[in-house]
């Protein structure tokens, strides 16, 4: 028995010599989509209603309270009857009227209040504020030309 044992304890070992032992290959690194399209795209329509919005934000590991952020809600309606969110990322007077909007897509149609945090105020700062701000895209700074009447 104790020699069937020793056997079988050599014939293993010559299997894990020729096949090696599995070894745990590192994981691929996932190249994440970027939050916002570095296109600029154009819309042209009617900003129908203007809703301002706000987050909380700080700094250190106590959230050290900064300020608050304000920014605009855009709803638009376009050409064809279509209506489109846009976000204006800071707080400013908008008109509801015909305008040209310049903005660039948000790519997954949303983004996180901390990811807004990072490309319009500072990388530093950040907000336990856990919401999203869901959006088809992000305004172009002065990306509001009115045109025509009201």
């Amino acid at each position: 028995m104790r020699a069937l044992r020793n056997i079988l304890g050599i014939v293993g070992l010559a299997v894990l010599g020729v096949t090696g032992c599995e070894q745990k290959q590192p994981s691929p690194v996932v190249q994440q989509a970027p939050i916002i399209s570095n296109t600029v795209n154009v819309l042209t329509g009617r900003i129908i209603k203007v809703q301002p919005s706000f987050f909380a934000f700080g700094f250190g590991t106590n959230l050290i309270r900064a300020a608050d952020h304000e920014f605009e809600y855009v709803l638009v309606e376009g050409e064809y009857g279509e209506l489109h969110t846009l976000v204006y990322p800071v707080s400013q007077a908008i008109i509801e009227r015909r305008a040209e909007i310049k903005y660039k897509k948000l790519n997954q149609g949303k983004v996180s209040v901390n990811n807004f945090i990072d490309m319009y105020i500072n990388p530093q700062y950040w907000t336990d504020d856990n919401f999203t701000i869901n959006a088809e895209g992000i305004i172009v700074r002065n990306g509001i030309t009115y045109s025509g009447g009201i």
